[in-house]
């Protein structure tokens, strides 16, 4: 097997301004289980910038203010600025359990490069919509499925993510509504199997509605010794973690509930753009 797709590939830190108190543990854990990433790293954010040793991280600074510019946008203008075919996609309370498994990236890196049609392969198993495929450790997702869209840790080829983001969506309307625009394509999307040691070992979620899990927490301090400034950022009680635990179960039974309690607004001010 081919080693070392450093060239070809960008790892794509999601993240805000307003989220920079989590980027120290974030990265912190990330080179104890990726010491050996050969793939340059983007921090999707505003105005600011983070550096830690060992670790090759880029901020463009397109945006001079927080808050002010959709997710989507300001993903698909840093998409734009990075030169490789592929990215790999993470949100900044992806915090690793385990070491990474660089020589699954490289061999899905050249099953892309082979076939033009792969989209993604996602590094997190689903219960919807999959099926049986020729790649040991995955299953191809449906064309017709939720969530091929969606916002865990995936390998992405980069200008297919940049033709399914809009201009206006957050990451819940892109993955909901926006997934709709996923049917249209005949391009593949595969997803890891059950039961499949995964590339990236993360729990879900580490930040609750804006505050720490307290499980991630327990994680984050025990096993790295991180100290969190809980001033900045709160620990979630035992109750918000139930609350939005079951929220999302809620909005998987009955797809449109969530959109209609938090979104409902945007998507008809947008509708017209969602396709």
């Amino acid at each position: 097997m081919e080693k070392n797709n450093g060239g070809k590939c960008t790892v794509v830190v999601s993240s805000c301004d307003n989220y920079e108190d989590t980027w120290q543990p974030f990265f912190t854990v990330l080179k104890h289980n990726w010491s050996d990433i050969t793939f340059p790293i983007v921090l999707n954010t505003e105005t600011k910038s983070f550096s830690i040793a060992g670790l090759n991280i880029t901020s463009f600074h397109l945006f001079s203010k927080a808050n002010e510019v959709p997710w989507s946008l300001r993903l698909k203008e840093t998409l734009k600025r990075i030169d490789t075919p592929y990215i790999i996609f993470f949100l900044e309370d992806f915090f690793l359990e385990s070491k990474v498994d660089n020589l699954k990236i490289e061999q899905c890196i050249q099953w892309m490069d082979k076939d033009p049609s792969i989209t993604c392969f996602d590094f997190y198993t689903t219960i919807y919509g999959k099926k049986p495929c020729q790649y040991p450790g995955f299953a191809q997702r449906k064309r017709f499925s939720q969530y091929k869209f969606n916002a865990q840790a995936c390998l992405w080829r980069r200008k297919d993510l940049i033709s399914y983001l809009r201009d206006d969506e957050d990451p819940w309307i892109w993955e909901f509504i926006g997934n709709l625009r996923s049917f249209r394509t005949s391009k593949k999307f595969y997803c890891c199997e059950d039961n499949v040691k995964p590339v990236f070992d993360y729990q879900l979620p580490g930040i609750v509605r804006g505050k720490w899990n307290p499980e991630i927490v327990e994680l984050i301090v025990r096993k790295y010794g991180i100290q969190l400034d809980y001033s900045k950022r709160p620990k979630a009680t035992h109750e918000e973690v139930v609350d939005h635990t079951n929220a999302l179960k809620e909005t998987d039974k009955l797809f449109g509930l969530r959109v209609f309690h938090g979104y409902c607004v945007n998507i008809i001010r947008h509708f017209k753009s969602l396709f």
